[in-house]
């Protein structure tokens, strides 16, 4: 026989039982402490955490926005989308303003991206407009007249650019 070794199961049992009793004995000793603390409890939705969600709205979309200007637009844009991802979301906003009419970073640097396009559009214009001859015959091995004087590559010809 064994002496002072005892086997889990009675203090198991015993434990959780006087643990709950010494926690719901002063609760029924006292019924006013149940109503003090009832009054503490609110709905959840009468609550004011301070979360603001028209402002992470837009500030939601003024960094869509400018991450599809990072994709799609031209270098000044690029630049002004860049930097205003950077900054504050009042600067942010500042710079996402999308009223084109007025003076805005991002109107200004599309404007600077589109005259720069223009003139990159016309000096290849020029190229292709120096490569057409008209009024010398046609040679032979031309299936027509417009495979000899038009540069290969323009829409429709599905001859490679050599520019």
């Amino acid at each position: 026989m064994r002496r002072g070794r005892r086997g889990p199961g009675r203090s198991a049992r015993l434990v959780p039982a006087l643990l709950t009793l010494a926690v719901l004995t002063p609760l029924a000793a006292r019924s006013d402490l149940i109503g003090r603390w009832a009054e503490d409890a609110v709905p959840v939705a009468d609550s004011y955490d301070g979360f603001d969600a028209a402002a992470a709205e837009q500030l939601r979309q003024d960094q869509c926005l400018m991450a599809g200007v990072l994709r799609l637009g031209g270098p000044g844009m690029y630049g002004v989308a860049q930097n205003a991802l950077n900054q504050t979301p009042e600067q942010l906003h500042t710079a996402a303003n999308q009223e084109y009419w007025n003076k805005t970073p991002l109107s200004e640097a599309y404007e600077a991206d589109r005259s720069a396009a223009d003139k990159e559009g016309s000096a290849l214009y020029d190229r292709v407009k120096d490569w057409k001859i008209s009024g010398l015959p046609t040679p032979g091995g031309f299936k027509s007249v417009a495979d000899f004087e038009d540069p290969p590559g323009l829409p429709g010809d599905n001859r490679k650019d050599f520019f």
